[in-house]
């Protein structure tokens, strides 16, 4: 059975293929609902609404959509507008602990049915100084893609440690999406 992601970021579909979960990949034309209300409703309705933006042009397969936050003192982090901004985000979690939380959807198209699930990653950051700060601002290319922060790079020696699934702060939590294909019948390597 075929899988499809419901998304054409390169890195989450290589994060997916290194897990030996083989898929293509087709673009999701659903509009993200933001705002406040219980995170993992959000972010299980974003997963939900790219998913079935993708499979509704389908007649099998397993569709999968994924929705990722980073949460801080209850409260979901945006994109930065700015440098400025991006850095006023790190000095407020430098010391502390913050959440990263992904909605995942799972549609079994040809059966008509639905699965949704989440996962949740508390990040502790050591004290991170200024100067590092300043260094991760002018040198992470990414910086102004991603809500919160791009760990993988420069902020990975300033992590003091984390309490759940390393690959949920990366976007994919491979484990749990492949938990949901295999409830479906998937088998690894198809």
């Amino acid at each position: 059975m075929e899988v499809i992601l419901a998304t054409t970021s390169t890195f989450k579909s290589d994060l997916l293929k290194g897990g030996h979960i083989f898929h293509k990949c087709l673009k999701s034309n659903f509009e993200e609902i933001d705002g406040d209300g219980d995170v993992y409703e959000i972010v299980k309705q974003n997963a939900l609404g790219k998913a079935k933006s993708v499979s509704s042009a389908l007649n099998s397969g397993f569709v999968i959509g994924v929705d990722t936050v980073v949460c801080f003192e209850g409260e979901i982090l945006t994109k930065p507008e700015s440098l400025e901004e991006a850095k006023e985000v790190l000095k407020m979690l430098s010391g502390k602990v913050n959440y990263v939380i992904t909605g995942i959807s799972l549609i079994d198209v040809y059966n008509k049915k639905e699965f949704s699930a989440y996962e949740e990653t508390k990040v502790y950051f050591k004290d991170i100084p200024e100067e590092a700060i300043d260094y991760y601002i002018a040198n992470e290319k990414w910086i102004l893609d991603s809500s919160g922060y791009i760990i993988e790079n420069i902020l990975s020696s300033f992590v003091e440690k984390i309490e759940g699934n390393y690959n949920n702060i990366l976007g994919m939590p491979i484990s749990t999406i492949y938990n949901l294909l295999s409830s479906c019948g998937y088998k690894i390597g198809e």
